[in-house]
């Protein structure tokens, strides 16, 4: 009789640490719920992000529009902020593809 006892007091501690191992894991997987979500959030922008075609200028490239120009032109455009600017401008259309394909933002 003591065996049987004994026995079942055993397996229903053996159910209980069943029950707790899945409860963990349950809750385990609820904690990375938010990690993964985030994680797909922002594998989505990158992948908008690359599908994104950059202005026709910077393709082709800017050196070869300004190695055109007189040296005297040149050397005011350096002294006017010219590199500043397109830094400015190029900030504004990386802001204005974001805003576009972002519908909730701006």
């Amino acid at each position: 009789m003591k065996d049987i006892l004994t026995w079942f007091k055993e397996a229903w501690q053996a159910t209980g640490e069943w029950f707790n191992s899945i409860i963990e894991g349950v809750l385990n997987w609820f904690e990375s719920l938010p990690l993964r979500i985030y994680d797909h959030f922002l594998d989505g922008i990158v992948s908008t992000m690359n599908t994104l075609q950059p202005p026709e200028f910077i393709q082709t490239g800017l050196q070869s529009v300004i190695s055109q120009l007189p040296p005297d032109v040149g050397y005011f455009l350096a002294l006017s902020g010219l590199a500043q600017g397109f830094s400015i401008y190029g900030t504004a259309v990386v802001y204005s593809y974001l805003k576009k394909m972002i519908p909730f933002w701006g």
